[in-house]
């Protein structure tokens, strides 16, 4: 199960609709820890979210997780599952902010993801984050636990591969 609630739309590509403006207000949100915007994506997720899994928030850029441990939380209140908070990463320049000043984001290889405390694999994990731009995020979380699945609020319309180099233009 790799899940995302809803496109996310940029208005660079062309006018948003107000449902796409609604989404990306709630995904900024949601990077900030903002309540209502998890409750409402809590609301929104736990749909996906099968009895018995154990979620596994992602850390942010910053290498905090204190906004995907409340989404993971809020989402468990309202499903039968479990949270795990076994993820942690080095803090790093965002993707967003290097594409900004018009460099190469990170690979998921340069994201040094490190899983704190051994997972049962047996057990159906999934790895929770807001918004799934370039994938590189959760792609270095699969690294640690490959048994996981993704559930994210809303994924780029088509997962930006700006980290690679060879596609700059």
């Amino acid at each position: 199960m790799n899940v995302h609630v809803h496109n996310y739309v940029s208005p660079r590509q062309r006018p948003l609709s107000p449902e796409e403006a609604r989404i990306r207000e709630v995904a900024h949100a949601l990077a900030k820890g903002e309540d209502w915007a998890i409750q409402i994506a809590a609301k929104e997720m736990a749909k996906f979210v099968p009895p018995n899994s154990i979620l596994v928030p992602i850390p942010s850029s910053q290498g905090i997780k204190v906004n995907n441990l409340k989404l993971a939380q809020a989402i468990c209140k309202l499903s039968n599952c479990e949270v795990l908070d076994s993820i942690t990463s080095l803090p790093r320049d965002s993707q967003k902010s290097r594409r900004h000043v018009g460099i190469p984001g990170h690979s998921e290889k340069e994201i040094e993801t490190q899983l704190t405390k051994p997972c049962d694999t047996n057990k159906n994990f999934i790895l929770i984050d807001n918004v799934r731009t370039t994938g590189a995020t959760i792609n270095s979380a699969l690294r640690v636990l490959p048994c996981a699945s993704y559930l994210v609020y809303a994924q780029a319309q088509e997962v930006l591969n700006w980290y690679d180099q060879s596609k700059v233009s």
